[in-house]
This record gives structure tokens, sequence and C-alpha cells, in this order.
């Protein structure tokens, strides 16, 4: 039986047919795998936020949580979905797993393409460890009603956050970074994505001209922490707290952090896309 040029053709767009569908559900697969990876990794595109004028690149500043604990495999899914350039890590050493070499090997064995800076800023291990000197044997007991009630205590720790003249020193090595040639995005972390990373993630949006309302919504959609219910009133404090030390945002930028005008205005050349 002979078979004709118009049943090779037929065999032919089926075969496409299918080997497009084929492709389709692959790539759905590959979506989805990257969505539970993110929601893990609380990881979250600075683009999703608006700005006055023009956008935010996509692709360009993302923020996540502590990468320690991937896989090869979701190291494989991560760099499929995000080309990242360089990573930087908020943790102080104590907070980092000794043992995280076969981490670094998962990571390289994904190929990851890039160096991780280790960068720390103090959060609430610097203030825990302030008041546990100030309070002596009686800490323990302090310790349960700060928990019982942790907004108090979370404002507090925002403020001493961004004041801390130690963490202004990491903030300009943390922008410099941002400001460094490189292919790929600029992208950071601390143990859980919410607090230092979230303060750093707010201090951009203000460079990148977002609005203060759009700043502390992001915040508090990229919260990972049960506890407070709403944790916008943290974020507030610590802007609160630059405001009535430095008069602003901006001053303190320039005064505190030492990231002069030009720098600003470079951070907003190469992260805003018209």
């Amino acid at each position: 039986m002979r078979t004709s040029t118009h049943d090779i053709g037929e065999r032919g767009k089926r075969q496409t047919r299918s080997d497009n569908a084929t492709n389709a559900t692959r790539e759905a697969a590959d979506v989805d795998d990257f969505a539970k990876l993110a929601r893990k990794l609380n990881l979250h595109d600075l683009s999703e936020v608006p700005i006055a004028q023009g956008r935010i690149a996509r692709g360009a500043l993302i923020r996540c949580a502590k990468l320690d604990n991937l896989s090869t495999q979701e190291w494989q899914t991560l760099l499929g979905a995000c080309n990242f350039g360089l990573i930087v890590d908020l943790r102080t050493p104590a907070e980092i797993p000794q043992k995280s070499g076969a981490f670094t090997a998962n990571a390289k064995n994904a190929g990851i393409p890039c160096a991780t800076v280790k960068l720390p800023l103090e959060g609430l291990g610097l203030l825990m460890s302030k008041w546990q000197r100030s309070f002596g044997p009686a800490w323990v007991r302090m310790r349960r009603k700060l928990w019982a009630d942790p907004l108090p205590m979370f404002k507090r720790m925002y403020a001493a956050l961004v004041l801390d003249e130690g963490n202004m020193r990491m903030m300009k090595r943390f922008f410099d970074l941002a400001l460094a040639p490189r292919d790929g995005a600029f992208v950071w972390h601390c143990a859980q994505g919410t607090d230092r990373t979230g303060i750093m993630a707010a201090l951009l949006l203000e460079i990148l001209g977002a609005k203060r309302a759009d700043i502390i919504d992001n915040y508090a959609a990229c919260y990972a922490h049960s506890a407070p219910a709403d944790p916008r009133p943290q974020l507030q404090a610590a802007f609160d707290a630059i405001e009535n030390a430095y008069g602003s945002v901006e001053a303190y930028l320039t005064r505190g952090v030492g990231l002069s005008p030009d720098d600003q205005q470079a951070l907003r050349e190469r992260f805003i896309a018209q």
C-alpha cells in the first residue's frame, strides 16, 4: 500500500499538534513548579510595585527568603525562571548553617551563574541582645511578655535596625552592589525574606519613586511571620524613626547611609524601564 504525500502531511500535522500540546503541558508544569517554589521562598519581583514614572524593570530586583535548603532540581527551576546576577545574603554569620556545603553544591550542580555576597544586617537579634543585657535574670519573664504582644517589640526593632550605624554602613555596600556592573538580577535575602529584606526593599522603592502606601502594602504582602496580624505599623515605625532623626528618607540615605544624590539617580536610571 502506497503512502501519499497527503498522508505524510497529515501525520506531520498530528505530530506537530501533539508536540505542541506536550510542550505546552511541560511549560505549564514549569510555571506551576516555579509558583510553588516562589511561595516557599517568599520570592517577589519588585516590578510588582507601581512607581510614579515608568515602571521597575521586570526581573531586575528580586527579594526572597534564605536559599540554603534548595535541592539541585529546585535550583534548576529557580534559575530557569529567574536570571540571577548577584545574591546578597543579609544574615549574620550566626544565622548561616555551618553545614551549608551541600546546599552550595546543589546550586553549583544546577549551574548557578553568580556569586553570593555576605552583607550582615543586625535585626531582631541586635535588639534582643541589648534587652537581655539590660534586664539580666528578668529577661526570661520579659521575653514571654514581649512575645505575647509582639507589635511594640517589632516596631522598636525596626527603628533600631534603620538607625544602627553598623547597619547603615552595610546598607551603603548594599546599594553599591546594586549599582555594580553585572548581567542578571540583583537578588537579596535574609532568613524569612521579611524584616531586613523588607526594609531594603522599602528603601529601594522609595528611591525608585513608589508611593509610601504602595511600599507598605508590598511589605505586608511579603510578610512571612504569623504575628503581628497587621505588620504595616512596624515598617511605618522604621520610616518614622528615619524621618524623626533625619527629616526625610532622602536625607537619611544621603547623610546617614552615605548614598549620594547622584548614586540615587543612578539607581533610578538602572532599574526603571521607561
